[in-house]
């Protein structure tokens, strides 16, 4: 018996070296490496054993296998295929070309009968001829087996969006095959970028248009894809709570600032406010306007226009020192008021009523003429104007009287001109001489009003005074008035 069993051995081993030392041809798989099926030889070594049986003296041998056909004859990973052919023994197993060079990948099948095995098609191969590995020996389909790579997809990118604002949030993209990694590559108009990509993940970084290319390279099981997005971001809306301000004519502008809403990605800008309104500007409405710079500041889109400053019209007042009682020695002749002026600059309006009528006012002083003894009641207002508020009116009460003679007082109803008398020098430092053929009377008041004292010299047309600054001279003849302005430096 144990001469039969090396019989067997032998003999099966002839066909592994056959099998062993086959070469590329039309019809046969790449050249073979014995390593790969060494293992099929100890294999094979027990099925030989197995399959031998002797009746007496005499040792029968199982027929070699043959393959006659594949159905179907091409197909992906994981399809079941049946071999059609005859003499499959238990034991036999299906031989395909690896991916890889050089290597094989065995199978063994689900189902084998003498003349069909049905099997999955392994992952990893690629088309060529299968080799059927049994206890009575090989044999190779007559065709080569066409191995089909799957086809794979990108469900999406930009989830889908092709419109968004700046600010927007990141998202992912999806495949529909596990084993490999999609790439995404963008291109970007305006070049300094619209989108980031790190991964599989998209953030927004700018504004403008992308494209987005997704790509997943074939292998040995699966086709390659490539497929391409565009995605359009504008500007993000910044919203300004609007500004609503109010100035008082002549005042300086308030300060301008509002709250900024819709910034994002904590960029930094530059938000100045600004109004062309000044101090000095009229009533009125005055836009303020918002400035956004910064080099983020193209990503937002935001109205120029923050709100309103309204001007409105400024409060005056009259300046009209108290008067005192006046006594003249007729009931006819001419009185100065001095300091009559508005708060606003704007001229003062004079009203008198009693014996009295204003004879002239200009630079703040007033000339009344006097008919008589008794109350004058003098009034000053002004009614204001685009940018000044009505002042409140201004009375004054001056009693006239006639007990003595007063150095205003005057017989004619005319005035001095200047061809009838000058005041020189002028300005002076306080001794200076009038000029006039006549005898005269002097007083000086100062802006506000207030008397002051003059010192006469030896000659009676010189004087000199102590204080400083812009004085009004009035000088009187008897019968002539006039009012000279004198500066003493």
């Amino acid at each position: 018996m144990n001469y039969l069993y090396l019989v067997f051995v032998l003999h099966k081993l002839v066909h592994v070296i056959k099998f062993c030392t086959m070469r590329n041809n039309t019809n046969n798989p790449s050249e073979l490496l014995c390593k790969s099926v060494f293992f099929t030889i100890s294999v094979n070594f027990i099925l030989i054993l197995c399959t031998c049986s002797s009746f007496g003296n005499e040792l029968k041998v199982a027929s070699q296998p043959t393959v006659a056909s594949l159905s179907p004859a091409s197909g992906q990973a994981g399809n079941i295929i049946s071999i059609n052919g005859a003499n499959f023994d238990a034991f036999s197993i299906a031989i395909f070309q690896s991916a890889i060079l050089n290597q094989v990948v065995t199978v063994t099948a689900s189902t084998i009968e003498t003349d069909l095995i049905v099997l999955s098609v392994p992952a990893n191969i690629k088309s060529g001829i299968i080799t059927i590995l049994g206890a009575s020996g090989t044999a190779q389909s007559p065709s080569a087996f066409t191995y089909l790579r799957k086809s794979q997809s990108i469900l999406g990118i930009n989830a889908g969006i092709n419109e968004g604002k700046y600010g927007m949030e990141v998202y992912s993209i999806s495949g529909s095959n596990t084993e490999n990694s999609v790439t995404l590559t963008s291109i970007s108009i305006p070049s300094s970028g619209v989108v980031t990509i790190v991964g599989k993940t998209v953030k927004v970084i700018g504004v403008g248009l992308a494209t987005i290319t997704g790509q997943i390279n074939s292998n040995a099981n699966y086709e390659a894809v490539t497929i391409q997005s565009f995605l359009n971001i504008t500007p993000a809306l910044i919203s300004i709570v609007p500004i609503s301000l109010t100035k008082v004519f002549g005042s300086a502008n308030p300060i301008l600032s509002s709250n900024i809403l819709g910034i994002q990605n904590n960029d930094g800008l530059n938000i100045q406010f600004y109004t062309l309104a000044e101090k000095t500007s009229s009533t009125g409405e005055y836009a303020v306007y918002v400035s956004i710079t910064g080099l983020a500041a193209a990503n937002y889109q935001f109205s120029t226009i923050a709100g309103i400053l309204s001007i409105t019209k400024a409060s005056q007042v009259i300046s009209f020192p108290t008067i005192p009682g006046y006594k003249l020695a007729s009931t006819i002749g001419y009185l100065t008021l001095l300091g009559i002026k508005a708060s606003s600059g704007l001229p003062v309006n004079i009203s008198v009523s009693g014996k009295a009528r204003l004879q002239s006012f200009e630079d703040q002083v007033a000339v009344l003429e006097i008919f008589g003894a008794g109350l004058v009641l003098v009034s000053g207002s002004q009614t204001g104007n685009q940018n000044y508020n009505a002042a409140p009116e201004v009375f004054r009460t001056i009693e006239i009287t006639s007990t003595i003679k007063d150095s205003l007082v005057v017989s004619a109803h005319q005035s001095l001109t200047e061809n009838d008398i000058a005041v020189f020098p002028n300005p002076n430092e306080g001794n200076f001489t009038i000029k006039g053929d006549f005898t005269m009377a002097v007083r000086a008041f100062t802006t506000s009003g207030i008397e002051q004292p003059l010192l006469q010299g030896i000659n009676s047309n010189q004087f000199s005074i102590d204080t400083k600054g812009l004085h009004y001279l009035s000088i009187t003849n008897g019968q002539w008035h006039r009012v000279v302005k004198m500066v003493v430096e």
